[in-house]
């Protein structure tokens, strides 16, 4: 997350709950980074000289820091953002790592094919309800200028998404086959 926060600290300064709304725009509060893992990045950050915290008052009247990108900082995220860094994948079979609910899917076999059908129409009713909140998000993001390439990379979201929901409907249509034989 290093790079993203410094990326998001050279476009502007921002507070930490502004933050965690930039890194993850389409989840709920109660979802979005935890406090837990980014301010102690922010703190880092401010020891390495790459970001400075300054306090200050909110719109509300209460203190709260808001961060800044330094020369270094910015200098920094220039040279990773130019560079080939970070930007190749290996091929490897570890998409499951990052979701459980693929790895449920490989023992699908020990479940009711009732239970089967359960789990995969509460995935397609999550992963609809995800893509019409990313289509929410991106119409807004069109409405306030956000830039043309966060906006390219929301469209990749949005495709994944789709992508999911005709995987998780083929898959709804074989266990409705399954359980009419």
């Amino acid at each position: 997350m290093k790079y993203p926060v410094l990326g998001f600290l050279t476009d502007r300064p921002m507070h930490g709950y502004e933050l965690k709304a930039a890194l993850s725009p389409a989840l709920p509060r109660e979802k979005r980074v935890n406090d837990g893992v980014l301010y102690p990045l922010l703190r880092k950050l401010e020891s390495q000289g790459l970001i400075r915290g300054k306090r200050e008052q909110g719109e509300t009247g209460r203190d709260r820091v808001v961060y800044r990108a330094t020369a270094r900082g910015r200098h920094e995220f220039a040279e990773w953002l130019a560079s080939d860094a970070e930007e190749h994948d290996e091929v490897a079979y570890d998409f499951l790592v990052g979701h459980p609910f693929l790895t449920k899917c490989l023992f699908f076999g020990r479940l009711s094919e009732e239970a089967v059908a359960a789990k995969l129409q509460d995935q397609l009713d999550e992963s609809l309800a995800k893509l019409g909140e990313f289509k929410r998000i991106k119409r807004g993001m069109g409405e306030r200028g956000v830039d043309a390439y966060r906006i390219d990379v929301l469209d990749l979201g949005i495709a994944q998404q789709q992508a999911r929901v005709r995987w998780l409907r083929r898959m709804l249509d074989k266990q409705t086959l399954r359980r009419a034989a």
